[in-house]
């Protein structure tokens, strides 16, 4: 599940709790009503044409498997 499904649920709250706290210092009302309103798809945008321009492809943490290594005493 990407980040974007966890996050938008716990918005609201997380907004009203960051400003309570001064963290998320936002000055008009409308400003944190947009801010809680945002929908998952455009919280974190695909990131497929950024690793187009980048050339950027696959998966970078996946690592092939080395071939199994053959006794040749074996029959």
């Amino acid at each position: 599940m990407p980040a974007r499904n966890r996050l938008a649920p716990i918005l609201p709250a997380l907004v009203l709790v960051l400003r309570n706290f001064t963290e998320l210092d936002i000055d008009a009302a409308d400003t944190a009503d947009l801010l809680v309103s945002t929908s998952a798809a455009t919280i974190e945008p695909p990131a497929g044409p950024e690793r187009v321009k980048h050339g950027l492809r696959g998966h970078p943490h996946t690592k092939l498997s080395p071939a199994p290594v053959r006794n040749e005493t074996s029959p």
